[in-house]
C-alpha cells in the first residue's frame, strides 16, 4: 500500500505561505513573501505527485521548495528541515521502485553513466538524458538544443513521450528564433502568443507520431500547430485543417490535460483564430496552473497583473508566486517579468540584486528585452534579500 504524503504542521503551512496566524499578509509585499508562497505551492504539488506515485516529480518539487525556503529564511529554517525530510523519503521510495523498473532506475543513475549508456545506443538512456537537459534535472543546466540531439537518438525506441519531447524542443527553438527577430525590432510580444509562425514539417510529424499513440499533450500541440498551419492554406483546405486543429486541442483540454488547457487559454486570451474571451481564458488557465504547469502559471500571472482595477495583497502575492514558480522552472518570460518587478519595485518592494539575477537568467536564454533591461542604470541601493541561487 502506498504511503500517504506526510503533511506539514498547520502553523508551518501558515509560515510557508507568508501569512500571519490571524490571516492576511504584511505590507509592503516582499520577495520573501513571494518565495514563501511559492515554496508552499511546490509542496502542495509535491503532495499531489506523491499521491500519484510520481516520486521523482515529488522529490524535484520538494527540492525546489527547500531551496526557496533556504534562500528566504536561511539554512536554520525549521520548515526547510521538514521539507528536506520529505525530499529524502520520496527519493527512498523511488529507489525501491527502481529495483524492478529500469526506467526509474535510470532516473537515479549518475549523469556520466546515463550518457555512457546513451552513447552506446541505449534509447531509454538517451531519452532520460534528453529529459535532464530539457528541464535542467540531475544537476545539469537546461540545454534544449543538446536535449534535442538525445531525443532524436531515442526516437528509435518508439516511445510516444520521446516524440512529444522532441517536438516540444523544436517548437521552442522555432519560437525563440521568431521572438529574437521581433525583439530586434524593439517589439515585446507575449511569449505564449501562438501566432509566432507556423510549425515546420518535422515538428508536425513528431507531434502527430505521439498523438496517434494517444498522447494528450501531443494532441494539444498538434491541434495548435494545425490551427497555425491553416493560415497558410487556402479555400476549403484551410477550413478542414483548422477544424481538425480545434478538435484536437479541445479534446486534450476537455480530457484534463494541462497543456491542452493552457494552449486553449492562450488562444482565447489573445484571440488567435477565435474571438478573445478573457473570462474563459482565465478559467482554462486556472485549471492548467493548478496542475503545476509552469507556462500556465506564467500566463495566469500575466492576466492577473494586467487586469484593470485594484487587487488585494493576497491576489498580488499569488500572481508573483506564479511568476516565481514559472521562473524556477526556466520560463524566460516569467524570469523577465519577475526580474523587472523586483528591480523597479513594480507591485513589490524593490530588491534590485535579486531582480537583476532573474534578468540575467532570462537574457542567457535569449530574452533580448531582459538583456536591454540590464543595460539600464541601476536604481538607488536598498536593503535586499539574497539573489536567487
Amino acid at each position: 500500500m502506498r504511503l500517504g504524503w506526510p503533511q506539514l504542521p498547520a502553523m508551518a503551512l501558515l509560515a510557508a505561505a507568508g501569512a500571519s496566524p490571524h490571516g492576511g499578509y504584511a505590507e509592503p509585499l516582499t520577495y520573501q513573501h513571494i518565495q514563501a508562497e511559492t515554496a508552499a505551492e511546490c509542496m502542495r504539488l509535491a503532495g499531489r505527485r506523491w499521491d500519484q506515485g510520481e516520486y521523482r516529480q515529488a522529490a524535484t518539487l520538494a527540492r525546489k521548495a527547500h531551496r526557496l525556503r533556504i534562500d528566504a529564511f536561511g539554512p536554520e529554517d525549521a520548515l526547510a528541515v521538514e521539507i528536506e525530510k520529505r525530499f529524502r523519503l520520496a527519493m527512498e521510495l523511488l529507489a525501491r521502485e527502481a529495483e524492478t523498473d529500469r526506467l526509474k532506475a535510470l532516473m537515479l543513475t549518475p549523469n556520466a553513466e546515463v550518457q555512457r549508456l546513451a552513447e552506446a545506443g541505449d534509447t531509454e538512456a538517451a531519452h532520460e538524458l534528453g529529459v535532464r537537459l530539457a528541464y535542467g534535472l540531475g544537476g545539469l543546466e537546461a540545454d534544449p538544443d543538446q536535449a534535442l540531439g538525445w531525443f532524436e537518438m531515442a526516437l528509435a525506441g518508439q516511445r510516444p513521450e520521446t516524440a512529444f519531447e522532441a517536438g516540444l524542443v523544436l517548437r521552442e527553438r522555432r519560437i525563440r528564433s521568431a521572438l529574437a527577430g521581433l525583439w530586434a525590432g524593439q517589439a515585446e510580444p507575449v511569449e505564449s502568443d501562438p501566432a509566432l509562425g507556423g510549425a515546420d514539417l518535422e515538428e508536425l510529424r513528431l507531434f502527430n507520431q505521439a498523438a496517434r499513440e494517444g498522447h494528450l499533450s501531443a494532441k494539444a500541440f498538434l491541434g495548435l500547430s494545425l490551427i497555425e498551419q491553416s493560415f497558410l492554406e487556402g479555400g476549403e483546405t484551410r477550413h478542414q485543417v483548422e477544424e481538425e486543429g480545434w478538435s484536437l486541442l479541445r479534446e486534450s483540454a476537455r480530457a484534463g490535460n494541462a497543456w491542452g488547457e493552457y494552449l486553449l487559454a492562450a488562444t482565447l486570451a489573445q484571440g488567435f483564430g477565435t474571438p478573445p474571451n478573457r473570462a474563459l481564458a482565465e478559467s482554462w488557465v486556472a485549471k492548467a496552473a493548478e496542475q503545476g504547469l509552469p507556462a500556465a502559471k506564467a500566463l495566469r500571472a500575466a492576466l492577473a497583473l494586467a487586469a484593470p482595477g485594484p487587487r488585494s495583497t493576497e491576489q498580488a502575492v499569488g500572481a508573483y508566486a506564479d511568476l516565481l514558480f514559472a521562473a524556477i522552472h526556466h520560463d524566460r518570460s516569467a524570469q523577465y517579468r519577475l526580474g523587472r518587478a523586483l528591480v523597479w519595485g513594480e507591485g513589490v518592494q524593490p530588491e534590485p540584486t535579486a531582480g537583476r539575477a532573474w534578468l540575467e537568467r532570462a537574457a542567457e536564454r535569449g530574452h533580448l528585452p531582459a538583456g536591454r533591461e540590464l543595460l539600464k542604470p541601476p536604481p538607488p541601493a536598498t536593503a535586499e534579500a539574497p539573489a536567487p541561487r
